[in-house]
């Protein structure tokens, strides 16, 4: 799916300050409902108020005449049982709020059993945040566009619930840096809802640490002083966590040449490093495997399952280096390192980048090995990571 990150970044730079007020809100229903009956703004506005009349509703731009809307939401079938649904449906998002805090699956399922039935717009964002927790893909991409349309209408708290499920559909798909480009912009915002902020800063934190950016020690401070100030020790937990995988995953960065370097040195600090974080079902494992027991590198990379594409890139890597020296450098250069770039990484982005100019340095190919250093240098500098 891919993700309209320039509306959705334009409608937040711009998004008033919101009030929780059902007209304030009834104009996007009223959009929702006309849309799905295929019909236009004159048809809704005939005999009853002037084509720009009804798109000011429908924006939430004006206050409207009691009489006019009765009349705009019975076109549209807006009755008056899905107009109170609408009403009470604030509660429905604060509940969904509380259960993302305290990733309470079961209780969001419930909440989806319960508004199942519900058609209006703020269960579609119910409904997103479901098919994005079972994995329900298909459907959450269904969704999705379902509710872009309606963006610019959004009340904030509606706009910021939407943006962060985006935000984080973007994180676990591992397109990073268009996930870092909406949290930046949720940061902007004065959010009231301390929940909410909080589930934003935590997975901006995670983001970060993937890209090895120097804000990560900024929004660390964020979280840390919101969790500590509500008293929540298990986002207290996740921010030490965090912080302690950021600081392991610079140490590999500044210590991958020693990659290079016979593996079998115990002392070598990329030996200690690797061993230290060689836990099963990691990257790590399969490195350190590769470079000190081939046979057990072998079993790894047969049974690896790896939800991180990167991994996965590096696992076929890894076996075709075994057998091959040119065609896993031509596959690092045409599929690993762009897609490392692509995704943000920098582990991966170095580790990849490191392979690539010890190859073309031990081919005394220097001019091209100095090249890709400096396109690395210069994505470096321009996407402020740690260097």
């Amino acid at each position: 799916m891919q993700i309209d990150l320039s509306n959705i970044t334009c409608q937040l730079e711009k998004k008033r300050e919101f009030t929780e007020d059902t007209n304030a809100i009834i104009g996007t229903e009223i959009r929702l409902s006309r849309k799905k009956l295929s019909l236009t703004l004159k048809a809704v506005a005939d005999e009853t108020c002037s084509v720009s009349y009804v798109s000011k509703v429908e924006t939430n731009s004006i206050d409207p005449n009691v009489q006019y809307l009765e009349e705009i939401c019975d076109k549209v079938n807006i009755d008056k049982k899905k107009f109170k649904e609408l009403k009470n449906s604030i509660k429905t998002i604060n509940d969904v709020i509380d259960a993302m805090y305290d990733n309470n699956l079961d209780k969001i399922k419930e909440i989806y059993e319960n508004c199942k039935s519900f058609e209006n717009y703020r269960h579609l964002i119910l409904h997103l945040y479901y098919y994005f927790t079972t994995g329900d893909y298909y459907k959450f991409n269904k969704v999705y566009k379902q509710i872009l349309p309606l963006i610019s209408t959004l009340s904030e708290v509606d706009l910021l619930m939407y943006v962060f499920i985006v935000g984080y559909y973007a994180f676990e798909k591992g397109d990073t840096l268009d996930a870092v480009k909406i949290f930046e912009e949720l940061d902007e915002f004065n959010i009231n809802n301390k929940k909410l902020l909080i589930l934003i800063y935590a997975k901006y934190l995670e983001c970060l640490v993937r890209l090895n950016s120097n804000h990560f020690h900024t929004i660390k401070e964020k979280l840390l002083d919101l969790a500590g100030r509500v008293s929540n020790t298990k986002y207290l937990s996740l921010a030490f966590k965090l912080e302690n995988e950021f600081n392991n995953r610079n140490l590999f960065i500044d210590s991958f040449f020693e990659i290079y370097q016979d593996m079998s040195n115990t002392d070598s600090n990329m030996y200690k490093l690797l061993k230290k974080e060689a836990k099963e079902g990691t990257f790590y494992e399969v490195v350190f495997a590769h470079y000190t027991d081939i046979n057990k590198f072998n079993l790894l990379a047969d049974t690896y399952a790896s939800k991180n594409i990167l991994e996965e890139y590096t696992i076929d890597y890894l076996k075709l280096k075994e057998n091959d020296i040119v065609e896993s450098i031509n596959y690092a250069l045409d599929v690993c390192l762009p897609e490392a770039y692509h995704r943000g990484d920098l582990l991966f982005i170095t580790y990849f980048k490191n392979e690539v100019e010890y190859y073309y340095s031990s081919q005394s190919k220097y001019k091209r090995a100095c090249e890709v250093e400096q396109y690395y240098r210069r994505f470096i500098k321009t996407t402020n990571y740690c260097y």
